[in-house]
């Protein structure tokens, strides 16, 4: 109890510092974002004010995505390293369980083949005495309700059927399944970025566009 506590204190602090700090900037960005939606650039001038306010508020951004990462850096490395320990235990506990599971759904498979086949067996008794146009012995007959019976009971009730995939012909799959690898897309443009043309390539439209560069 006394380690949450401490745990909490410290989140308290670092969040109340991180306020402070951010209301610091918060009140830099609102005055500037103002100052961005009333000018209006008509002239090499106000071109230039704008260019500076701009400039001056992409830099305050820039602080303040700096000061985030700063600030949660010591709580994500702590989660890192306990993710970390986590994952050592539950991984070699996943396959344990699945190793289990494994051994359940053979066991489970090979006690309801062994029933069938007695069923079967039984029930080949019946066909064959009912083709020399005898009476089914009464015996048979009950075991086969027997057999049956056992049948249905051995019926395991901790296995369910849960439906999966698996990917056969990507031809065939419809487009609202797939999803673009924005990632590849993006490497995609950086390595080739100095030879690329404007046009169709694999089914996707390469073009430039202008955007402002600040600073």
């Amino acid at each position: 109890m006394k380690i949450t506590t401490e745990k909490q204190e410290t989140a308290v602090t670092t969040i109340s510092k991180a306020e402070k700090r951010f209301n610091e900037a918060k009140k830099e960005i609102e005055a500037l974002a103002n100052n961005v939606s009333e000018i209006e650039i008509v002239d090499d001038s106000s071109l230039a004010i704008g260019t500076k306010i701009s400039i001056d508020l992409n830099q305050t951004l820039t602080r303040v995505e700096k000061l985030r990462k700063e600030l949660k850096e010591p709580s994500i490395v702590e989660g890192k390293a306990i993710d970390a320990l986590a994952k050592t235990l539950s991984s070699s506990g996943t396959i344990a369980i699945a190793s289990a599971k494994s051994k359940i759904l053979a066991y489970n498979k090979k006690a309801q083949d062994e029933k069938l086949a007695e069923l079967a067996l039984l029930q080949a008794d019946v066909e064959e005495q009912e083709d020399q146009f005898c009476d089914v012995e009464p015996e048979t007959i009950k075991k086969i309700e027997v057999a049956q019976a056992a049948l249905i009971s051995s019926a395991p009730t901790n296995v369910r059927k849960i439906w999966d995939y698996e990917l056969v012909d990507i031809k065939q799959v419809p487009m609202a399944w797939l999803t673009i690898n924005e990632k590849a897309m993006s490497d995609y443009i950086k390595e080739n970025k100095g030879t690329m043309i404007e046009g169709h390539f694999n089914g996707v439209r390469f073009f430039q566009k202008e955007s402002v560069v600040l600073r």
